[in-house]
Formats: C-alpha cells, structure tokens, sequence
C-alpha cells in the first residue's frame, strides 16, 4: 500500500477583506440551517468522487452524514457547495473550530477549468 502526503496549511485571517471570485455561472451556497437532503447528497458525491483518485475515502452517504450531523463540531452554514446550474460541483466542510476538515473539487470541473485556462491563452486543441 502506497503513502499518503498530507500538508498542513495554515492562513492568518486577520485583515482578510477580499471576497472571494467564482467563475462564471458558479454560485455559491450553504446547506443552511435545514439542510436539503438533495444538497447533501450532492455534497457528499463531490467529496466521493473527489477522493476516488486516491488521498483518502468517503464513507457511503448514510455513514457519512449521520456521522457528520452528529460532530460536536458540525454547522451545516459551514458546509459550503459550488453550484453550476443544477450541480454541485465543490465542497468544503468546515468545523466551528475554524479548520477545513474536507474541500473537494469535482473531477468533471477541474478538468473544464484546465481547458478553459488552455483556450484563453489561445489554444484551439489540448493534448
């Protein structure tokens, strides 16, 4: 079995006043204070399919989220989704303690933002 790498990142929030840029058709959202099970689930597939390259795991959904409602530290307003259309394209699960426990990126998005970048330097193909 191979090693995983993990980072430690670290940000000073004092000052922080620039908001964030969402690229276009993108909105971003909380799962709220009465959390839509189709938001969740949606959630938790952006995390599963982010982790299916390797780097970790998701339970199934059910574990997942009774897990998860069930933390001592859990807000679902701190459980952020970006929304493209009627998608769910990223996550980031946070805990009141201020860490970002999960942030995930679906595959299907990373690879559009690549080809996006790729065409607006003024590529017509990529390789």
């Amino acid at each position: 079995m191979g090693q995983s790498e993990v980072l430690r990142m670290r940000r000073d929030l004092s000052g922080m006043t620039e908001a964030p840029r969402w690229p276009d058709g993108v909105v971003p959202a909380t799962l709220g204070p009465r959390p839509d099970k189709k938001w969740v689930q949606a959630a938790h597939g952006v995390l599963a399919a982010g982790f299916s390259e390797g780097g970790g795991g998701a339970p199934i959904f059910r574990q997942w989220w009774q897990a998860l409602r069930r933390g001592e530290e859990f807000d679902p307003a701190l459980v952020f989704i970006a929304v493209e259309g009627a998608d769910v394209i990223g996550m980031a699960h946070c805990w009141t303690s201020a860490f970002l426990k999960d942030l995930a990126v679906h595959p299907r998005a990373r690879v559009l933002a690549a080809f996006n970048a790729f065409a607006a330097r003024g590529a017509s193909i990529s390789r």
